[in-house]
């Protein structure tokens, strides 16, 4: 710091609180920040040990200030501790914007002997009788930003709630946080007696035939104490299943079920060929019965009692009728927690604020691997398996919950989506999930531009689709699909080159030009006409001679027709999709013997024959326009565009207009996107998606 030509520091006040409520921090003269980390109690602690460290917002961070705390020499021996320290308030630039960084070193049983240095979170010295625990900073550091002001005092809190390993009489293992004790796991199957393998198919639930079949069972338990006053409240997140490959829990891992776990006790389905597609518990997903044929629910609160108090020990068990062998290629995750509402609350109608740091179980369970799974301490790769809400990032929402006085069921959350969700051609479909209490869809779509080359016509312009208010339901999966401009990487008639498919369903074209992919949004995972929510036309593709016709535009109820040539008036090109059909290819009749090319079909653009050179191909869209034709050696048609199309006439369809998309007045329009080709651009332009939520 003393190679700064201005360094100027105003008053930190750290309060460190492993109570319930914030002790009040040492008055200060001078301007100050006040950080407030604040754990929840836990039985038997007798001190808790914090590194902190304060970083300015330098492009290299300088360290402020690192020390060790304790509470027993800081505080009041019971895990609250305060510390008074400076911040960097200097104002140029972003240095002012200071990192707050913390650490939790351990728990104790007593007060420590030897506190030992500062150590990033490690040991460092540290004497004392160590309480297992598991540690929220084992791999990073809790952070937070503040604005260091000399003229001001600037609050950041944490709240930190520790969870610890707890010897309870049901399941295997407990965790206890916030003095509440909660037991978890997994099965998908009978143990072997050494617990590390599969002895026999747990057989439970009843299949269509009347008898038991393969059943694997999520349990999960807590109590808030034996006490008369307060109770326990559970909450659980859907439980989602991806079993088309999955990679990893996060981001290689996309939705292919997803099971409401709220519904009322028992089974939630009719058993049969089609009873899971049928089932109120499934509340989305892509052939389900491949994968189950039973969902149950078993929830309820125990009446044991401990020395004449009740227990209050609230149970929550999810069981899943599995056929093999297609479960095995299934991976499931969900995450539930628990709170005492009455006392010092962690979680408020499902919320877990921004920035607190509270429990929860996490299941990650790969069903062709797993056995008796049960809640394992200290293992991070674990498939069930205690973890943290983090400081960053927005409030954590649970979908459901359950207590003697919460009926079973979902939240009515706030919607949780603040910020437009901006789709750019990628090449693949991207799954997302509609964020907590959101229940409408608006947005902007562009289909693709037709390609055009420059010997003959241009593309056709994308269509453009508004979005207002496109029902959907909370924490189920959507997919985009932005499509790619029609291909033309040649500047003449390009001979002898057939182009591939535009991603998006943009019709191939025979040494012509091809149509444009349309951009759509579906519910579930995968494209299906059937459960869109909104679809944007892509523009046919142009005529490849000198005398070739251009491209139909892609939009509007229908999409337009593809021109006719110049030398010969007497046919028109593709025809364009319509709200129920595809466009009819275009004739073709040179030579004599070459075939036809295809209609536009659901999603697809038509694709110009082997023989029917130079034609264009039609748009994808919700229908698609029909291939270009050939009519005389240089009279050469260009495909139908795509139509566009709006769930329950919740918006808008605007068609393109020649090579000019629709829609270009929006302020979410970027140049270039959905143009058709012209002698300048060989290819048409890419596609765009908007979407925001409500």
């Amino acid at each position: 710091m003393a190679t700064r030509t201005r360094h100027s520091t105003a008053a930190l006040v750290a309060s460190l609180l492993i109570a319930g409520c914030a002790l009040d921090a040492p008055s200060e003269a001078a301007p100050g920040l006040s950080l407030d980390i604040a754990a929840l109690n836990l039985d038997g602690v007798g001190d808790v040990v914090w590194d902190v460290a304060v970083l300015n917002g330098a492009s290299t961070p300088a360290v402020v200030w690192q020390r060790r705390i304790a509470s027993s020499r800081h505080g009041d021996g019971a895990g609250s501790a305060s510390y008074v320290g400076t911040c960097d308030a200097d104002p140029t630039g972003d240095v002012s914007l200071n990192t707050v960084e913390v650490w939790v070193v351990g728990v104790f049983a007593a007060p420590v002997t030897a506190l030992g240095s500062f150590a990033s979170g490690a040991p460092g010295g540290v004497v004392g009788t160590s309480l297992d625990f598991e540690d929220p900073t084992a791999s990073a550091p809790l952070t937070r930003e503040v604005r260091c002001s000399e003229n001001g005092d600037n609050a950041v809190r944490f709240d930190v709630a520790l969870m610890r390993p707890a010897e309870q009489g049901f399941f295997d293992v407990a965790v206890n946080f916030d003095d509440i004790f909660c037991a978890a796991k997994f099965d998908c199957c009978a143990a072997t007696q050494d617990g590390t393998g599969c002895a026999s198919d747990l057989d439970l639930l009843f299949t269509a035939d009347g008898a038991r079949g393969p059943t694997m069972v999520l349990g999960f338990a807590c109590t808030a104490g034996p006490d008369d006053d307060g109770e326990t409240q559970l909450y659980l997140d859907p439980l989602e299943l991806d079993c088309s490959s999955p990679s990893d829990f996060t981001t290689g891992f996309a939705a292919d079920l997803i099971l409401d776990p709220s519904g009322p006790a028992g089974n939630q389905c009719v058993p049969g060929d089609t009873g899971m597609s049928a089932c109120s518990g499934v509340v989305s997903g892509a052939a389900p019965d491949t994968y189950l044929f039973q969902l149950a629910v078993f929830r309820g609160v125990e009446a044991l009692t401990s020395a004449g108090v009740r227990a209050r020990k609230v149970y929550w068990n999810v069981a899943l009728g599995v056929k093999r062998p297609a479960i095995d290629g299934c991976w499931l995750r969900t995450r539930g927690t628990a709170d005492d509402p009455d006392g010092s609350p962690g979680v408020a109608g499902g919320v877990v604020a921004a920035g607190t740091v509270y429990p929860c179980v996490r299941w990650e369970v790969k069903l062709g691997s797993c056995h008796a799974e049960p809640l394992t301490y200290g293992d991070p790769g674990a498939m069930v398996r205690p973890a943290y809400t983090a400081t960053d990032g927005g409030d954590e929402t649970f979908a459901y919950g359950f207590g003697p006085s919460l009926p079973a069921g979902p939240f009515a959350l706030p919607c949780s989506d603040e910020a437009p969700r901006v789709y750019a051609y990628s090449g693949g479909v991207v799954t997302a999930t509609v964020p907590s209490g959101c229940t409408r869809l608006y947005g902007e779509l562009w289909g693709a531009g037709g390609g055009g080359v420059t010997a003959g016509g241009r593309g056709g312009g994308g269509g453009y689709t508004a979005v207002d208010g496109v029902a959907v339901t909370p924490l189920t999966p959507y997919a985009v699909v932005v499509g790619q401009g029609g291909a033309s990487p040649c500047a003449g008639q390009c001979a002898g080159i057939v182009f591939a498919s535009a991603f998006g369903g943009g019709g191939a074209a025979h040494q012509g030009n091809g149509g444009g992919g349309y951009s759509g949004v579906f519910g579930g995972t995968t494209p299906d006409q059937a459960a869109a929510f909104a679809v944007a036309g892509g523009g046919g593709g142009g005529g490849a001679s000198s005398y070739a016709s251009h491209g139909g535009a892609g939009g509007g109820a229908s999409g337009g027709a593809g021109a006719y040539g110049t030398s010969n008036t007497s046919h028109t090109g593709g025809g364009g999709g319509t709200a129920t059909a595809g466009g009819a290819a275009a004739y073709n009749d040179y030579p004599t013997t070459a075939a036809h090319g295809t209609d536009g079909a659901a999603l697809l653009g038509g694709s110009t024959s082997a023989g029917n050179g130079y034609g264009g191909g039609g748009g994808g869209g919700y229908w698609g326009g029909g291939s270009g034709g050939r009519d005389g050696y240089w009279n050469h048609r260009g495909g139908g565009g795509g139509s566009g199309f709006v769930k329950d006439g919740a918006g808008s369809l605007v068609a393109g207009s020649g090579q000019t998309p629709g829609g270009t007045t929006s302020v979410n329009y970027a140049p270039g996107v959905a143009v058709g080709g012209t002698t300048v651009s060989v290819r048409g332009g890419d596609g765009r998606v908007v979407l925001w939520f409500r």
